[in-house]
């Protein structure tokens, strides 16, 4: 697209160009005799290194950590 402004690509079409995210599966154990209907996390922000130098951050662990406290968050939950 920068190095040809007039090529027009419909939306659609750009979309299906995106590579989808992987799904990462968590585990989580939490107490409802202590929280009942509730679920508490610890998240710990994940970050390394890329060998370019530049610092990556973990995608899902970065969003949980700009989430407001006592906020609430849709999920999917599922049993093993």
């Amino acid at each position: 697209i920068m190095e040809f402004p007039s090529l027009r690509i419909p939306a659609d079409k750009y979309v299906e160009l995106i590579p989808t995210i992987k799904q990462r599966v968590y585990s989580i154990c939490s107490s409802s005799d202590y929280r009942p209907g509730k679920c508490q996390l610890l998240v710990v922000r994940e970050d390394w290194e890329a060998k370019g130098g530049d610092t990556k951050f973990g995608l899902c662990s970065s969003f949980l950590t700009f989430c407001r406290p006592n906020g609430y968050m849709v999920g999917h939950s599922t049993h093993s």
